[in-house]
């Protein structure tokens, strides 16, 4: 499977336009438990010695931001993410692993440490449009912030693959990446395609503006790093 590879600076830029949506507003050092465990179900880990791998964007929790179905912004809280499930579990005050409930965490952003100098940073957002494969509580990791966005739906599922060493297939988790291209303006959510053609179309209000941004800049429209790049200038010529 193809990895997008960034460049360390370009990271480092749409890291700062995802998390200024947490920017600039009053968050609370305390996350109110009680929301968050409002129907929420507690989480087991039963060890499978026969499937390599985690189900888990990142196996360990992570400190976190979120912001609840009260629009509210809060810290506080340790989460990792169930790739195969697309749910958030949280650590109560218990210690205990709780599943959220779908609608009750709106965003959540968190960093991973790399090295001792660089960490990775991700948000996820829910309440995008449905579409085939994906509902209103469908998390995406969300590379801009504004009225567009370029959003990436990453999931995990166990697949099997056969090696000359075992005699058995052996089991993993495996990841499958899909992108899309969100409008707000036009309500479209839609699988991102290579090309200008699909990019003009998807920000069809601002298509001569945009069409001169992509000539100026001499940018392909077939990776993501450009698909990023021209939705952020969307969104600055666009309130």
């Amino acid at each position: 499977m193809k990895k997008w590879i960034f460049s360390s600076l370009f990271v480092f830029y749409f890291v700062q336009v995802t998390f200024a949506q947490f920017q600039g507003q009053t968050v609370y050092n305390r996350v109110p438990i009680g929301q968050l465990l409002a129907g929420g179900l507690p989480f087991t880990v039963e060890p499978n010695e026969k499937i390599e791998g985690t189900p888990f964007l990142y196996d360990f929790f992570s400190d976190c931001y979120l912001q609840l179905k009260d629009k509210k912004f809060y810290s506080g809280v340790k989460v990792r993410f169930n790739l195969v499930t697309n749910k958030l579990h949280f650590q109560n005050e218990k210690g205990q692993e709780i599943v959220a409930e779908d609608g009750n965490v709106l965003k959540f952003h968190f960093s991973v440490p790399i090295n001792d100098k660089e960490a990775e940073s991700y948000t996820f957002g829910c309440g995008y449009p449905e579409s085939p494969g994906t509902t209103a509580f469908t998390y995406f990791q969300e590379y801009n912030s504004g009225a567009a966005g370029f959003l990436r739906l990453v999931n995990k599922f166990v697949a099997e693959r056969k090696t000359i060493a075992t005699v058995d297939p052996v089991k993993a988790y495996e990841e499958k990446d899909t992108y899309y291209v969100y409008n707000s303006v036009t309500g479209k959510l839609i699988k991102w395609r290579k090309g200008k053609d699909f990019i003009l179309d998807m920000l069809s209000d601002k298509a001569t503006e945009v069409n001169k941004y992509i000539a100026d800049n001499k940018l392909a429209c077939k990776n993501p790093e450009d698909i990023i790049q021209i939705i952020q200038h969307y969104n600055t010529i666009t309130k």
